[in-house]
């Protein structure tokens, strides 16, 4: 397991300015649900959406499911990646996984939003830490979730990895301090993502995606 102390911290650690892109789901609010009723109607309403709120999301949220750099109980995390097809491979990955869980289910339909945001901040970077395969353990999350909460401790705003659900190596983000992000001029997206066993699709007005889940088998 990758042990932090100042010395593997120090060359470890390094700036990054980018914009990055994130996937998540997006349920109208009640109030608002009657005078939505077509796709055009929903982008309208992304717009007008204040984008700042799409970035505290994920540090208000608490999922009860694990993942990579969070463990059950722990702060919310921002995920996110260098391509938007990035962060869709991973959100269809982890859906892909619930269907296959539910023998009830053939197909399952999601309602996503994406957008981008200015990621500026010194992080840690898995590519330059020493024996790192149990970070990207695609069976256990024991070693990444360790590092992320040293991580914390040591006030470094985030953990910058390599997507281990994409064919090519992709950059992908998880940021625990919402400073380091702020808004882009970007208009947030509506994505319809459809699952069943043998495939995925996300569909939008920006056009389609299609992955096949048999990459992960």
């Amino acid at each position: 397991m990758v042990i932090l102390n100042p010395s593997s911290i120090a060359s470890a650690t390094r700036g990054f300015d980018l914009e990055i892109y994130r996937l998540q789901s997006f349920t109208i609010p009640g109030k608002l649900r009657q005078f939505v009723e077509t796709e055009h109607e929903f982008s309208t309403l992304l717009r007008i959406l204040k984008r700042e709120d799409l970035l505290l999301i994920p540090f208000r949220r608490k999922p009860a499911r694990e993942s990579r750099f969070r463990a059950r109980h722990s702060p919310g995390v921002f995920y996110g990646a260098q391509r938007l097809e990035t962060a869709m491979v991973e959100i269809a990955y982890h859906q892909h996984r619930l269907l296959k869980s539910n023998e009830s289910l053939e197909i399952v339909t999601r309602s996503l939003v994406s957008f981008s945001a200015h990621l500026k901040a010194m992080l840690l970077d898995v590519e330059l830490l020493p024996d790192n395969a149990e970070i990207y353990s695609r069976t256990s999350y024991r070693a990444s979730q360790e590092l992320a909460r040293a991580t914390r401790e040591h006030g470094i705003a985030g953990i910058h990895f390599l997507s281990v659900r994409a064919k090519e190596p992709s950059s992908a983000f998880a940021v625990f301090d919402s400073a380091a992000l702020t808004a882009t001029k970007t208009p947030p997206e509506p994505w319809l993502l459809t699952l069943s066993l043998s495939r995925i699709e996300f569909r939008s007005p920006l056009g389609l995606h299609e992955f096949d889940p048999a990459a992960w088998s």
